[in-house]
């Protein structure tokens, strides 16, 4: 039976079931460990909570046309889903190990990533799209990348383009946008919900990889193929830099002539 042409995508359906339990078992499993020293074991708690907040303030700003600080947001979460992976290795010993060399300053987010490439993630297993982890994980990275400082990339998340304002001439596309303290763009923040159910399927595919028992593994994996089969992503066959710029619009047609 095909669904109302109203229903939200399954993408959407699925992650939202996951956007507040997931978190929250990633923040009890973190506050179980209790193999680790303790100053060692709060710094994956810590990470647990700074990502349930700003992942909260994300939607919360997402919903009122403020893309750009709830894109910014994402991109923390990303930073703290990092310490969180460090937190729940199966191995232990790597564990305690990359978790002191993350509080110590000692090792970039890039080192420790090839640490876990090499000691974790051969186990993952693939990525939305059946490439390899390492290459998928890369790819979520460099997609929030750009927007770790108040950037022209992040900047251009204010500006909210007018639905079928796009004109050519010569050439060149010009849009009509809007800037203001109320520029809610639909497209944006369809896209943005979009990055947090990648988000969301990461730490649930993290955490089914390491932690036994897992009990979301099943919701996990319908959020995975939804995801893989998202027009909005167009299934795998754009880059992500393309994915997540920051404007996205229909080609005027036909061009004005010049």
């Amino acid at each position: 039976m095909t669904p109302p042409a109203d229903l939200p995508p399954m993408w959407y359906r699925q992650g939202q079931r996951l956007f507040w339990e997931l978190p929250k078992y990633s923040f009890d499993t973190a506050s179980g460990c209790k193999d680790l020293p303790l100053d060692i074991a709060t710094t994956a708690v810590c990470a647990s909570i700074h990502f349930i907040h700003c992942l909260n303030l994300s939607v919360e700003a997402n919903q009122k046309g403020q893309h750009a600080v709830s894109i910014a947001l994402v991109r923390q979460c990303v930073e703290a889903l990092g310490v969180i992976e460090l937190g729940v290795l199966k191995d232990r010993n790597v564990s305690a190990a990359l978790l002191q060399a993350w509080k110590s300053d000692q090792k970039t987010a890039g080192a420790l990533r090839k640490d876990l490439e090499r000691a974790a993630w051969p186990i993952y297993g693939k990525g939305v799209w059946n490439e390899s982890w390492a290459e998928y994980y890369s790819e979520f990275c460099k997609a929030v990348q750009p927007f770790a400082h108040y950037s022209a990339p992040l900047q251009g998340w204010q500006f909210a383009i007018e639905e079928r304002s796009a004109t050519e001439k010569g050439g060149d596309i010009f849009l009509l946008a809007r800037i203001g303290l109320d520029t809610y763009e639909a497209n944006k923040a369809t896209r943005i919900t979009l990055l947090q159910c990648l988000l969301i399927w990461t730490m649930g595919r993290i955490l089914m990889a390491n932690v036994d028992k897992f009990p979301f593994s099943d919701e996990i994996k319908r959020l995975g193929q939804a995801l893989a089969s998202a027009t909005e992503l167009s299934q795998g066959r754009e880059s992500w830099a393309v994915q997540f710029w920051a404007h996205e619009f229909d080609r005027p047609n036909p061009p004005i002539k010049a």
